[in-house]
Order: C-alpha cells, then structure tokens, then sequence
C-alpha cells in the first residue's frame, strides 16, 4: 500500500528516510489505519511485500505503534524539559500542513523545496541549538510561500 502513495512521491520518500520506520513498519501502520474496517486476514494480504502471516503482521504494527508512541513521548519531553521554544510545534504543524497542500495542489517545484529546507532548518534547529536567527529567517521563508 505505501509503495502505490509514494511511488511518485519524492518528498514522501525522502521523509520517510528520516523516521523511526522502516518502510514495512509505516506500510502496516497506514493499512491498519486507512482500513481499519477490515478484518486482520484482509489487512495482511495489502502488504507491499506481499503477503504475510497474522503474526508477522500483527509483530510489525505492533514495532510501529510502538515507534510512533516513543516518538510523541519524545516530544512532549522535550517540552517538559524546556528544550523546545513556544513555536517550535507549531511550525512543525505548519511545515506538516504544507507539504500535506504540495500533495492536493500543483506547488512549483522550488516552493516545495523552501518548505522542505524549512522543516529541516527547523529540526536541525531544535535538535543542535542553532540560534534564533536561523528560526527568524525559517519562518519567514514559510510566510511567503503561505502567502502564494
């Protein structure tokens, strides 16, 4: 099922690099999610990889719900701990939210390419302590492709 979203999806596939997934893991956790009306038989037939058994299936849903949870209590440790600024979610969720129009919309290539080296500014600024600069000059870029 991922393969057949993001077979003509580069900014899918280059974020997908950049997960706690592996692509099996976000495979089985889109099936279960996208088709949760569907019983566990039908869902392990979906796999891009063909094919696979109940366990095998359920172990692998169960590694990405587990990867997703670790991920979200990551973030709200950082938070708790004061190592994100007031905005930093937010422009998350901006960046998130922009990429998600790039998909529903015909955006020009170099539009896609200020969000995507904003979300990276941001990141690499929360996760190495870059400065405000850095963050004032990010967001401002953000603004202007909001804008078109």
């Amino acid at each position: 099922m991922l393969q057949k979203i993001i077979s003509n999806d580069e900014v899918a596939k280059n974020l997908i690099k950049k997960t706690m997934f592996t692509q099996s893991q976000l495979d089985t956790l889109l099936i279960d999610k996208i088709n949760s009306h569907l019983s566990l038989d039908q869902k392990r037939i979906l796999r891009d990889a063909g094919e696979v058994s109940k366990g095998s299936f359920a172990r692998t849903l169960k590694q990405a719900e587990k990867n997703l949870e670790k991920s979200l209590y990551t973030v709200i440790i950082l938070e708790y701990f004061s190592m994100l600024q007031e905005n930093d979610i937010m422009n998350l969720l901006r960046v998130g939210a922009l990429l998600n129009k790039t998909k529903l919309q015909k955006i020009p290539e170099d539009k896609i390419q200020v969000i995507i080296g904003s979300l990276s500014l941001t990141i690499e600024r929360i996760s190495k302590s870059k400065n405000d600069d850095v963050a004032i000059n990010n967001l401002n870029s953000l603004e202007e492709v909001e804008k078109d």
